[in-house]
């Protein structure tokens, strides 16, 4: 029998797999929240304890026959993403690595990624032209600074301020 490969792209894997490990351990223990309304369909809180899922998603959704918990891959998603920005990384480079691990729980799923991208995307495109009435007091706002979506940010602010 000969050694695993220990090229570099072997070792990524190795290296991201036990990474998704421990991600859904510690998802186990945060607090996921559908109870506001969440532009670009999920966030995170400044202090990244709570993942917030917008209160138009369901929890469980099933794409070509296969059922999945759409509120754990989003979270997975934010988890992610909230780490590595804490960590100092940018926001489209966290968000990046982010998309990968939410890929790898779907594919855990037996759910191709191009399957849910695209019933999820229809979701978030319906998102966009919802009326947005409700928002955590602690979203953190990263997301929507980075996108430069003035008008978002200008709506949030305003309720924000109420």
């Amino acid at each position: 029998m000969s050694d695993p490969c220990e090229c570099r792209y072997c070792r990524d894997k190795t290296l991201e797999m036990r990474n998704y490990e421990r991600y859904l351990n510690e998802l186990e223990h945060m607090k996921i929240d559908n109870s506001f309304d969440i532009p670009y369909f999920a966030g995170y809180s400044r202090d990244g304890t709570c993942i917030y899922i917008d209160n138009d998603v369901p929890r469980m959704f099933t794409i070509k026959g296969r059922e999945i918990n759409l509120h754990m891959s989003l979270a997975m998603h934010e988890h992610v993403e909230k780490g590595l920005v804490d960590k100092g990384y940018t926001y489209a480079g966290a968000h990046e690595i982010a998309t990968r691990f939410e890929k790898l729980y779907v594919m855990n799923h037996g759910i191709a990624w191009a399957d849910y991208d695209h019933e999820v995307g229809k979701m978030m495109h319906a998102n966009w032209f919802s009326r947005w009435k409700t928002f955590p007091v602690d979203l953190d706002m990263t997301p929507y600074q980075y996108a430069r979506d003035v008008k978002t940010l200008s709506k949030m602010r305003h309720y924000l301020m109420k």
